[in-house]
């Protein structure tokens, strides 16, 4: 019984030690850097977390950290963002850049996909001082307006 004690004591500390993923959020539309909204949604199956993003930075909740996949949604610039299939390793880096474009990217534009519809796509470029190289993520029909 003791035995049994001490391993949900240790368990329940270091669950309590468990840091939240802190990520520095910047957008660009059409290559200029936008104000990131106040608030998100990050969701993951039923579970819906509306985050608040202070001077571009967000804490994600133990549950999104945890969950196999996920979504990011937002309304930037008038257009409501969706980024679904999100992995549990994109928040292993910690500076996320969202580029939106209304004709053509700038930046990375090796990631977009041949006939891309690029007013409805979205790019997010994942960076961290700990991983090298970053990762980028392009999706299409991922936003819409209003």
């Amino acid at each position: 019984m003791g035995l049994i004690a001490g391993f949900l004591l240790v368990s329940t500390f270091s669950a309590a030690q468990v840091k939240p993923v802190e990520i520095k959020l910047t957008i660009k539309y059409n290559n200029r850097i936008v104000p990131a909204p106040d608030h998100i949604n990050l969701t993951s199956g039923d579970y819906v977390a509306r985050v608040t993003v202070t001077d571009g930075e967000f804490d994600v909740p133990a549950e999104i950290s945890q969950a196999k996949t996920w979504c990011l949604v937002a309304v930037i610039v008038g257009s409501r963002l969706q980024m679904c299939s999100l992995s549990h390793s994109a928040l292993a880096y910690e500076n996320w850049t969202l580029y939106l474009a209304d004709h053509r990217y700038k930046e990375h534009a090796y990631a977009v996909s041949k006939g891309a519809k690029i007013h409805s796509s979205c790019m997010l470029v994942l960076d961290s001082q700990f991983i090298d190289p970053g990762t980028v993520i392009f999706q299409t029909h991922c936003r819409s307006k209003g």
